[in-house]
């Protein structure tokens, strides 16, 4: 059984570093024509999102990013980059949205991020279920206070 790990979302995910430069690793393969080593690309270049975008993990990265700086817009038109890029978006990053969406108190959106899940074929864990009541929670305080 895995235990939830506390923290900031882009903290968690930090813990998986980008791929490192392999060629030192393995002196006798020669270089490509381009001078590239290894799948980090050119040598002595620093990995950057801009060359690694295709994959989930920098956009989850990104995603978590955005959800610890409250950037809603940002966080949906990157759900849509990702999904207009051919990447199909995992449960950690629909629950990267939903803990947004959870903590501004946005149940349509929520319950929408929800249906787009289960068209997509993922599946709603727990901590989906968790963000979803945070929202109703939040909604049904806010309309007592009224």
């Amino acid at each position: 059984m895995t235990m939830y790990r506390s923290g900031p979302l882009s903290q968690r995910l930090s813990r998986h570093p980008p791929p490192q430069d392999r060629s030192k690793r393995h002196p006798k393969r020669p270089p490509t024509s381009d001078g590239a080593h290894g799948i980090t690309g050119a040598k002595n270049k620093p990995w950057s999102f801009r060359q690694h975008t295709s994959g989930i993990a920098a956009f989850n990265l990104k995603l978590g990013q955005l959800v610890d700086i409250n950037r809603s817009v940002q966080v949906i038109e990157t759900l849509k980059e990702m999904k207009e890029r051919g990447v199909s978006p995992d449960v950690l990053t629909y629950n990267s949205v939903m803990e947004l969406f959870g903590r501004r108190a946005m149940e349509d959106e929520a319950w929408a991020l929800v249906d787009d899940m289960k068209a997509q074929g993922v599946l709603p864990d727990v901590e989906t279920y968790k963000f979803l009541l945070q929202v109703r929670m939040k909604n049904l305080i806010s309309m007592g206070r009224r």
